[in-house]
This record gives structure tokens, sequence and C-alpha cells, in this order.
């Protein structure tokens, strides 16, 4: 799995193009003709924000790893004693919901922490149901143990704030499914034609409030076997499966998807194969179709490719109809896609990055951001309207933290969020950061769900 190390990871996703750069994160400062970005409270004053202690009433340090909100997250701490490591839910009043625990001696054993409403709604039974349901925006992340230097990940399809989850203290203890998985089935994947269709067709999904249910679905890794988890507010922990192949993880919210009633995450397969699978939030038997390259999730039904090659995506893939798009790639450009946007990089005259984003037919192409700035996060354009950047500011020398940044593609604005940032996350519409140094620090979060 990866570290939570996502700035670094990201830079070196992006491959040749800014590895070539290397002043790009402590080179000469941006051009001073640039536009200075505006203040948060000046230009968001309506935000909802929040601050997390960096340590529980314990004494024992508490790692968020999902914001369902602005002030309510789930993350990971160790027992008083040492000897286990909790999943926990840490509400908006500071009530503490223990859901999971493992020995402390794996390290990092919860990731891709993801939500889903568990409750009924107007248009059919909850995710959890049997039944096929209405897509479900979701989000997860990796939960690390303990706090590292600067760091970033990625998106949501999120649009409303999340309600507020109802206060209690009583711990969840934790179950194990009450019958082991059965194995997967496989066969091969279907045909997917190459579509000359204008990629100007492709929608992401409508909006939707991710982040705010009160389910969970995480990856548990103990003695380096590794299984898939549900638990919450309202229903106990236990086992989907253990039937998960060679899982891999990108730093992006869409490690795990939750869709029409079930979990969907990628594995490694055999011979440069990507094996998508799927499991019902009631658990049972896993579904595995193959596909030839390396593939992602991104918002649902989407995937794209290019997860290992130093040129980034080339296509968009439509797991439910087959549809295949192309997307702008360049020489020395590094492309990033969601269905919704593209975000290209690459380097200008003077050596250092030039970020633009378009669609994924290659309209409405703009500059974003230029000069000593990188992507904070691994998710494009979150919320369909926000790139997060990071760049080296007067106290990075110091600090070893960056200013954060928030370029807004509805008014085409940057908007500094934080001028001494480290530790960047985003999940379901939430961002958050620390800020301090290791020995003493905040973390900080903005609802972009309330903009």
């Amino acid at each position: 799995m990866p570290e939570r190390g996502h700035l670094i990871r990201t830079l070196a996703g992006l491959g040749v193009a800014l590895a070539a750069g290397g002043a790009l994160l402590f080179g000469a400062p941006a051009r001073s003709g640039e536009p200075q970005p505006l203040a948060l409270s000046a230009a968001w004053p309506r935000a909802q924000r929040g601050s997390v202690p960096s340590k529980l009433p314990d004494g024992n340090e508490y790692s968020p790893a999902l914001f369902l909100d602005a002030k309510t997250s789930a993350g990971t701490a160790q027992s008083p004693d040492g000897h286990t490591l909790r999943l926990i839910l840490r509400q908006a009043d500071g009530t503490l919901r223990e859901l999971r625990r493992v020995p402390s001696t794996d390290r990092a054993p919860f990731a891709a922490l993801t939500s889903y409403s568990t409750a009924p709604t107007a248009a059919g039974p909850a995710a959890s149901a049997t039944a096929p349901a209405a897509p479900l925006s979701a989000t997860s992340a990796s939960a690390a143990s303990s706090p590292a230097p600067l760091s970033a990940t990625s998106a949501s399809t999120a649009a409303s704030p999340a309600a507020p989850l109802p206060a209690t203290s009583a711990p969840l203890p934790g179950t194990s499914a009450s019958a082991a998985p059965t194995p997967a089935t496989s066969g091969p994947a279907p045909a997917v034609p190459d579509s000359a269709a204008s990629a100007s067709a492709v929608t992401a999904p409508a909006p939707a409030a991710a982040g705010s249910g009160d389910g969970l679905v995480w990856v548990e890794s103990v003695r380096g076997k590794q299984q898939l988890w549900t638990g919450g507010l309202r229903q106990p922990a236990r086992m989907l499966t253990a039937d998960v192949g060679a899982m891999q993880f990108y730093d992006s919210q869409y490690d795990l998807v939750i869709a029409n009633g079930a979990v969907h995450w990628v594995a490694g397969g055999a011979a440069d194969q990507t094996e998508f699978r799927s499991v019902a939030l009631t658990g049972g038997r896993v579904t595995v179709t193959r596909s030839a390259g390396t593939w992602a999730l991104s918002a649902w039904p989407w995937a794209v490719d290019g997860q290992t090659s130093a040129r980034g995506a080339t296509t968009l893939r439509n797991l439910t109809t087959g549809r295949r798009i192309a997307v702008p790639s360049a020489d020395r450009t590094v492309t990033a896609c969601s269905p919704a946007w593209c975000q290209l990089v690459s380097l200008n005259a003077d050596g250092y990055a030039r970020m633009e984003l378009s669609h994924p037919d290659g309209s409405a192409r703009r500059k974003v951001a230029e000069g000593t700035v990188a992507t904070a996060i691994t998710d494009v354009a979150v919320l369909d309207r926000f790139e997060v950047l990071a760049r080296v500011g007067p106290q990075s020398d110091l600090s070893g933290n960056q200013e954060l940044l928030i370029h807004d593609l509805r008014t085409r604005q940057t908007v500094l969020v934080s001028p001494d940032a480290g530790n960047i996350a985003y999940r379901a519409g939430v961002l958050w950061w620390s800020t301090g140094d290791q020995s003493s620090f905040v973390r900080n979060s903005l609802d972009l769900r309330t903009i």
C-alpha cells in the first residue's frame, strides 16, 4: 500500500516530465507578474471549516483517514497500552466510537476508508440492500498511523454538506463474517469496441452527498493478508471478503468505489492485466473481470488507464457500456483524467511546471498554474470544480511545508487556503491539512461542498 506522502507519490507518478524539473518544488519563486491568490475568508466566507487536535484525550496520536464533514472524521490511534491499533470514528463533539482494533505490530493495517449511506432513499433501497441501487458516490483514503512529511491525495463527486452524525460513546465491537467468503468467479472481459464518438459526450455521475453516510468500508491488513471490511454507526464491523486479489491502491478516493449496492476495486493480474473486482455490501461471492493494461477506477462507472506509464492516461473506459474514449496526450506531457476533466502537466521554457486542464475531448483547455507548483492530490478537479495545488512559500525552507492553493474552475480564481500546510489530503468533498511541526500540530479541514 502506498505511504501517506501523497505529494511525493504524485510527483513520482507524473513521470519524466516533472522529474526533469528538479527545481519544481524548491526552485525559483513564481513569476511576479502572476495574479496573487485570494484569501480563503474573502473568497469563500460561508465555507464550513474545522480543526482536529493531533492527540486523543488519552494522549495517543490520532491520524484521520476520512472526513465525513468538516468536524467528523474516521481514523486510527493506538490503544493506551500500545498493543493494538484502533479504527475510530471521531465525531464533531469529540465523542469517540471504536470500530475495530488489530495488533499494533501490523504497520498501517487500515486503508482505503470509504463512506456510504445505509439509509433507504426515495429512489430505492439502501446501498447495503441486495437489489441494485442508484450509484452511490464514495471516497477512500489510506490510514497511516503517524503523520508524514508534506503529502497529498485527491477527488470526490459530493455536492451537498454532510449531515452531522449522532453522538454516541458506545464502542462497536468488530465481528468477522459468519461464513467464509466464496471463491471469485472470473471470465474473459467483454469485447470493448473502439469508439470514434467525441469525448464531449462523457458525463460524470450526478453529484451526490459522498462522505455523509453512516457506513464505512475499508481494507484491513493483518499478518500480510488483506480483507475487505464494513461497519459504522448502525452496524457492527464485519468482514465482507478475504478474496481481494492483489489490490492496487493509487492514493485516490476511488481506490474503493461503492455503486449499485456493491464495493468495487482493482487488483493486479497476470501478464499486465487488471482485475476489476466487486462484492455486494451484504458480502458473498466476488466477481472478477480481467482486462489488458493497468487501470484504476474513477467516478463510477468509469476507469482510466496509464497508471504505470510515464505519460499517464490515454483512455477512459465505461465499465458498464464498454465505451472507450481517447484523452488528450502529447510529447513531454503527463496526463491524468476524470470523466469530466483532464490534467496536463508539462515544463515551460524555464524548466518549471505548467498545469493545464481540459475536458476529455480536448475542449475548454486553460492554464491553471505555472512555476514552483505541483499537484497536491492525486485526483483531478475534485467536485468537477476545484484543482488542489501546492507551491513553495516563504516558510517552506524552515517548516518543510508549502502553500496550499485551490484553483476554482468556475470563477477561474486561485485561493490561498493555507500559507504553511503539510500532510495535505482530500476525500468526499473535504480537504484537510496539518499546520505546525511533527511535535505539535493541528489538522485543519475545509468542506468544499459548502462553497
